[in-house]
């Protein structure tokens, strides 16, 4: 097969359902002709045939073969980076391992393998401790075990992604032990010592809890030292001991108190500040850690409206990445982010936080922070706006006239699995409208059949609660997020694009004079300041807005205008921006008062772009009409 046959197998594997002829042949750039062709020849050089067609839906995976490719695939790297990801976990999981193990476990040849231990050795390693050996076809990893740990929970945490709440995803990654034991160990000493948690903190204690003891299954721990310090006298370091002391009876292991401060630590949150050094020195000058990450995130709730401020973890790894940061500065040493992109181009409100926060260090301290930096600080932010956004859950009703008994498990089965999406404000044996109209809920699940006028998505369940009715109900909240996402947008974004800022043939040379021509028009008309153009570059010079796929988003963080507005650009010729090279220019002018919208516009275009059928159809769309149908379409 050629690439673009490959890539016809790839594109169908991710969207999961049938998928036009003519639509194929958009994302592929070439004719529908084409497409038929190629995928008469896949079927023909894959046995029975791997791609279903149909007349009227349109070609999709063969479900049989797609479940086949998966059990071939499953566990095996598929690019550069999750080779390069795989062998890191590799070597912080062994002491050390032959090459030719790593070549047989990713399947690639050695040449392929030692490029990728280049690139772990040269862009993927803080600067600060850890280094790759490789002598005589044998591998380490060795260096500060402090470093190891915080790299091995960045791996996972990035593993399991947006199931990062998600327990069971948690367990799977530690299948030397029991972590669902070492959980319910954890919950039994901290109602011991009369001490709790937030929820929201529970994966990450497990996360802290689940590495070190893989560790130190390896025999590598946290140096000991004669530090009598005063974390020995609270409550959450005689959580970390009892902890320890209870798992050490269950698997071979000798936990020192280093290893149990580390966890006190954790379990502290911001307290934690009290036990290390709250200071940063830099230039000759002394800063207060505490005071400047308060700083930093009160720069985000101005500008983004988002409140972060009372986020203990933030705060504490805030504090402890300044540190490791202000390092690097005045040993004038620096760090790859090889996640920059991937960061940048799925998460840009996120981004742009991280950039804030990076204007609000560089005024206060004079630390100016390049753009893998802000990428290390996006993935701080990230965690935290995750929690943010996990609290706004829908709120459901459900009907349930039958046996108490297998009510409450099936109740227990659906709080268990959509905790994080839904809160269960009531359960009702009888339906009344108004009754139900004054609890006011976003979804109602029942497991009797309900005909109503109300306008609330309604999903059957089966009183035994089948598979079929969890994909129904993640199905349902999964639309219910779209319709939210495009009514936020509709509503607060539509009015923004306006017809006269509206360019289908635009003559620019340069990033700076389409800038400048998209700006003066907007100044004239007294919606932007007259600096916003500078202002624009300024944003401009910490990362520049441009994206891999053709298109720029810039905009100002420090000028407010005096009236929001979207002005979109489609470029006569492509121009250099940044590192990319860009087709058209979204301009973005929020009101200070108007920054939420900032995250409605960030949440739907990223949805767009993502969809490579809507975003090739909307580069097409050069007229204004037919870009706001295109943008609005389901």
């Amino acid at each position: 097969m050629n690439e673009r046959q490959e890539k016809i197998i790839s594109f169908l594997d991710q969207k999961k359902d049938w998928v036009k002829g003519k639509d194929i042949a958009l994302v592929m750039h070439v004719t529908t002709r084409t497409i038929r062709s190629d995928i008469e020849t896949i079927n023909n050089q894959m046995e029975d045939g791997w791609i279903e067609s149909s007349y009227q839906m349109g070609y999709r995976l063969h479900i049989e073969k797609k479940a086949l490719t998966q059990t071939h695939t499953n566990g095996i790297p598929q690019t550069p980076k999750e080779r390069c990801d795989y062998i890191l976990k590799k070597l912080l999981s062994v002491r050390e391992s032959h090459i030719s193990e790593l070549c047989e476990q990713v399947c690639a040849s050695i040449y392929t393998v030692e490029q990728d231990l280049k690139t772990i050795r040269t862009r993927m390693l803080p600067d600060d401790g850890l280094d790759l050996i490789y002598k005589k076809g044998w591998v380490s990893l060795v260096g500060d075990e402090y470093e190891k740990r915080r790299l091995f929970k960045r791996l996972l945490m990035e593993e399991v992604e947006e199931n990062f709440f998600n327990i069971d995803c948690i367990a799977k990654l530690y299948p030397e032990f029991d972590l669902y034991r070492c959980k319910d160990l954890m919950s039994s000493c901290m109602k011991a010592h009369g001490f709790s948690v937030r929820e929201m903190e529970v994966p990450m204690i497990l996360m802290h809890v689940g590495v070190a003891l893989k560790r130190m299954m390896l025999f590598h721990t946290i140096e000991e030292t004669n530090d009598d310090s005063e974390i020995e006298k609270t409550v959450e370091y005689a959580v970390a001991n009892d902890l320890y002391d209870r798992i050490a009876k269950l698997y071979p292991l000798k936990v020192n108190k280093n290893e149990k401060r580390q966890l006190a630590l954790l379990l502290m949150g911001k307290k934690a500040l009290e036990f290390t050094d709250n200071t940063i020195d830099y230039n000759g000058k002394k800063f207060e850690l505490d005071q400047l990450t308060l700083d930093m995130l009160q720069s985000i709730y101005l500008h983004f409206c988002v409140n972060m401020k009372e986020d203990e973890e933030l705060l504490r790894g805030l504090s402890l990445h300044l540190k490791s940061l202000v390092g690097r500065m005045n040993n004038n040493t620096s760090i790859t982010n090889v996640y920059l992109d991937e960061i940048r181009w799925k998460f840009p409100l996120i981004f742009d936080m991280a950039v804030c926060a990076g204007e609000t260090l560089k005024q206060t301290t004079g630390i100016n922070i390049s753009q893998d930096e802000i990428g290390f600080l996006a993935l701080h932010l990230g965690a935290s706006y995750n929690k943010i956004t996990m609290t706004k859950r829908y709120r459901c009703l459900l009907f349930f006239p039958n046996d108490q008994a297998l009510s409450s498990l099936v109740i227990d089965k659906i709080r268990n699995q959509f905790e994080e999406r839904i809160n269960i404000i009531g359960i009702e044996k009888t339906f009344e409208e108004k009754k139900v109209k004054d609890m006011n809920p976003d979804l109602i699940l029942t497991t009797i059949p309900l005909t109503h006028s109300l306008n609330i998505p309604t999903v059957n369940i089966s009183i035994f609660y089948s598979p079929e009715n969890e994909a129904e109900i993640f199905s349902c909240l999964n639309k219910m997020d779209k319709e939210k996402g495009k009514k936020d947008f509709v509503n607060g974004i539509k009015n923004l694009i306006k017809k006269e800022y509206f360019y289908d043939h635009f003559p620019a040379k340069s990033a700076g004079e389409a800038l400048r021509k998209m700006i003066d028009p907007l100044v004239t008309d007294g919606l932007v300041p007259s600096n916003y153009y500078n202002s624009i570059l300024e944003r401009e010079k910490f990362a520049p807005t441009s994206f891999q796929v053709g298109f720029a988003l810039p905009h100002a963080l420090n000028c407010d205008v005096n009236e929001s507005v979207i002005s979109i650009a489609f470029l006569d010729q492509p121009i250099k921006w940044g590192e990319y090279t860009v087709e058209f220019v979204i301009l973005l002018g929020i009101k200070q008062s108007d920054n939420a919208l900032l995250g409605v516009f960030f949440d739907w275009w990223i949805q767009l772009v993502s969809d490579p059928i809507r975003f090739t159809r909307l580069k097409r769309q050069k007229n204004y009409e037919s870009f706001m149908h295109a943008i609005l379409e389901e």
